[in-house]
């Protein structure tokens, strides 16, 4: 019996599946966005409730005061991570069902 060895040939580059790191990167940018973001969001709302008892007004998107402005910043730094990490895993999706399977 003869055994037939199949050469390949060897790459350069590693191959890097653009769905799968679109996928961990949207992930990881959703998940980062919701540890950071969590104990600044109760922050936010505490403050806005100690600001709306004492000046009679609800802020939606923060006080007129250098906290209630950074509380603002830092909603819509939540916001941008949040929108970047679910547009990568929505692309990462539709690349994998666009990607011909071997």
């Amino acid at each position: 019996m003869k055994t037939q060895l199949v050469q390949r040939r060897a790459s350069t580059t590693p191959v890097v599946r653009v769905e799968e790191t679109l996928r961990n990167a949207g992930a990881s940018v959703l998940a980062a966005t919701g540890i950071l973001a969590s104990p600044w969001i109760l922050f936010a709302i505490a403050y806005q409730t100690y600001i709306y008892f004492t000046t009679g007004t609800w802020y939606f998107l923060g006080a007129p005061t250098p906290i209630g402005m950074f509380n603002r910043v830092v909603l819509m730094g939540v916001l941008l991570g949040a929108t970047l990490g679910a547009t990568m895993l929505f692309s990462a999706a539709l690349l994998r069902k666009k990607r011909p399977r071997k």
